[in-house]
């Protein structure tokens, strides 16, 4: 296996870091991060209102997948918030931004 099938293998496991706060904060700051820039990058080619209604598609499309694979619903939503905070960060950072953060710190003190 090289380099890249290993980080898609990895990516494409599902974990809740039940146990590791740190963990699930940096995943969940990953999912806005990601979401944004693919969101961003394809507005450039087909639209801001195609490229978000497309990367919404996809998101819910891989966490019906990765619900499949680990029967995790709280885990399953928790992602898919931050995937579409992601979207919504590129539609109006200026609500949804510190919108996105409250519930990032909420939910992670939840975890603590």
């Amino acid at each position: 296996m090289n380099f890249i099938t290993k980080l898609i293998a990895l990516f494409s496991e599902p974990n809740d870091f039940k146990d590791n706060p740190y963990g699930w904060l940096t995943n969940q700051v990953g999912h806005l991060s990601l979401s944004f820039v693919l969101t961003l990058y394809l507005s450039l080619l087909i639209g801001d209102l195609y490229a978000s209604i497309s990367i919404g598609a996809l998101w819910i499309i891989w966490e019906i997948n990765q619900y499949r694979k680990a029967k995790n619903f709280t885990d399953t939503i928790e992602d898919l918030i931050f995937e579409c905070g992601g979207i919504l960060i590129f539609i109006n950072w200026v609500i949804f931004l510190p919108l996105s953060i409250l519930v990032l710190f909420l939910l992670l003190i939840r975890r603590l």
